[in-house]
C-alpha cells in the first residue's frame, strides 16, 4: 500500500471477514457455535472445508464489527486522502452474498437458526422450520413452492442486507476525515451474477443496498459466462444501467 500512495494512485481496500484469526483454536469454533453450518439436507455429505464466522453470534458480530471500525480508523488515518474506499466482506469471493459450501447453503448454525425464529415471531407468524437445501455438484433453480422455502430466503435476504449496511455505516463513521481532507467516506461492496439462474441461492442483495447512503461503489460482476453458458450482452447493459440508476461509482468486472 506504501509503494502504491508513493506512486500518487488510489487504494481501494478489502477487509477479509470470512475466515478466524489463527489463534482461535477449532476447539473453540466448534464449542462456541462460532462458525456457519451448511445445509442440513439428507444428501449433503460432510467436507472438510475452512470454517467462516456465522454472523448471527452475538459475539462474532461485536468482534467484526469492532475490527472493521478499528482498521477504518488506523488505515484512513496512515494513508490518508491515498484511500479511495474500503470494501468489507464476509465471503470467500468478497461478494455480498452467503457463501456456499460446496453447494451447501449457509447459515444453519444454532444462532442464525434462533434469529430466523424470533425474525418470524417479529412478523406475527407462527415459527416454521429453515429450508433444508439440497445439495447438487451444479447450481439449478429450486422450484419447490413451499412458505418453508420463500420465508428462509427472505429472511437470508434481509439479514444479510442488514449487517452489510452496517458494516459500510462503520466506514463512514471511522472514517479519518481529519486525515482526508480530499475524500468523503466510500465503501464498496461486489455483488455477484444476478438475472441468472442462481438467483435465488445467492440471494443478490442490489436492489437493497444500492439504495442505501452509505454504499458508495458498486462492483458488477460480469455475468458473461455462467455455468458453461454465455449470457446475452443485452443482460450485461441491463446490470450495468441497472446499478447506474441509483447514483453510484459502478465497477465492471470484465472476467468472464
Amino acid at each position: 500500500m506504501d509503494v502504491v500512495c508513493e506512486e500518487r494512485l488510489k487504494l481501494h481496500i478489502v477487509l477479509g471477514l470470512n475466515e478466524f484469526p489463527p489463534w482461535v483454536s477449532a476447539q473453540r469454533i466448534d464449542s462456541q457455535n462460532y462458525s456457519e453450518k451448511g445445509s442440513r439436507h439428507q444428501n449433503c455429505a460432510k467436507r472438510d472445508s475452512i470454517p467462516s464466522p456465522a454472523l448471527a453470534h452475538p459475539e462474532v458480530w461485536d468482534l467484526i464489527s469492532n475490527f472493521v471500525s478499528k482498521v477504518t480508523w488506523k488505515l484512513t488515518t496512515k494513508y490518508g486522502d491515498c484511500i479511495e474506499s474500503i470494501s468489507p466482506t464476509v465471503n470467500n469471493e468478497f461478494e455480498t452474498r452467503y457463501t456456499q459450501e460446496f453447494d451447501k447453503m449457509r447459515d444453519y448454525s444454532f444462532h442464525s437458526l434462533e434469529t430466523y425464529r424470533r425474525w418470524q415471531e417479529s412478523k406475527g407468524l407462527k415459527p416454521i422450520d429453515a429450508f433444508d437445501y439440497p445439495c447438487e455438484p451444479v447450481c439449478r433453480p429450486i422450484v419447490d413452492q413451499s412458505e418453508s422455502l420463500h420465508l428462509w430466503l427472505m429472511f437470508r435476504q434481509e439479514f444479510l442486507a442488514k449487517k452489510y449496511e452496517a458494516l459500510c455505516f462503520l466506514v463512514h463513521t471511522e472514517w479519518n476525515l481529519e486525515r482526508n481532507q480530499g475524500t468523503t467516506p466510500s465503501c464498496l461492496l461486489h455483488f455477484g451474477e444476478f438475472f441468472a439462474t442462481t438467483d435465488v441461492l445467492n440471494s443478490n442483495l442490489l436492489f437493497y443496498l444500492a439504495r442505501s447512503p452509505v454504499v458508495d461503489h458498486v462492483v458488477m460482476d460480469s455475468n458473461m459466462a455462467l455455468l458453461g453458458a454465455p449470457s446475452s450482452p443485452s443482460i450485461v447493459g441491463v446490470m450495468v444501467s441497472t446499478a447506474k440508476a441509483y447514483g453510484k461509482t459502478v465497477h465492471y468486472e470484465a472476467a468472464t
